[in-house]
């Protein structure tokens, strides 16, 4: 080989094609899709946020009395007399409270029983009390009977806490609200 021939084949270059150059960053352009991304996400999240849930049926507040009366006999059944008459008072309160605006969880037995014949003896018209008058006596012993379980340890019999249940159940029906 030739000096001269290898020489020229080594300074013939292939020929490249065209580099491409960079375009020059877009910024309006990705700052506006970052934007609406943004108001898109927070369109999203308040739509998801208050958008209105399916509610389950509301029960009648007697109808959850009842129910919870029933599901309470599981203690009376299992002779824990004690604990059936914590919950059966607290039922019975918390109707009372619900039905009659009366801060009846708040109060012994004794002021509830006072406030109740109070409140009918100052305020003929009251549009709590004259329901609850009727039951005074029925509502007293009850709520002491469950008291003495409560408070003293003294459960009352298996009997004689059906006889507070059918008393309270009674209570409940006889009280309905007036369908409006």
């Amino acid at each position: 080989m030739n000096s001269s021939s290898f020489s020229s084949a080594e300074d013939i270059l292939d020929i490249y094609g065209p580099l491409p150059l960079p375009e020059p960053f877009n910024w309006p352009l990705y700052l506006a899709a970052v934007i609406g991304a943004v108001i898109l996400a927070g369109l999203l999240f308040f739509y998801l946020k208050n958008r209105k849930k399916k509610e389950p049926p509301r029960i009648a507040l007697h109808q959850a009395a009842l129910a919870d009366l029933q599901t309470a006999r599981y203690y009376l059944e299992t002779e824990q007399s004690l604990l059936y008459a914590e919950r059966v008072s607290e039922i019975l309160r918390h109707y009372i409270e619900q039905r009659f605006a009366i801060h009846s969880t708040r109060q012994t037995t004794v002021e509830f029983l006072q406030s109740i014949h109070k409140e009918n003896r100052d305020n003929g018209e009251s549009s709590t009390t004259p329901a609850l008058l009727p039951h005074r006596d029925s509502l007293r012993l009850c709520l002491e009977q469950c008291d003495l379980a409560k408070y003293a340890h003294k459960p009352a019999s298996i009997r004689q806490m059906e006889e507070i249940e059918v008393s309270i159940r009674n209570f409940i029906e006889k009280t309905l609200p007036e369908e409006r």
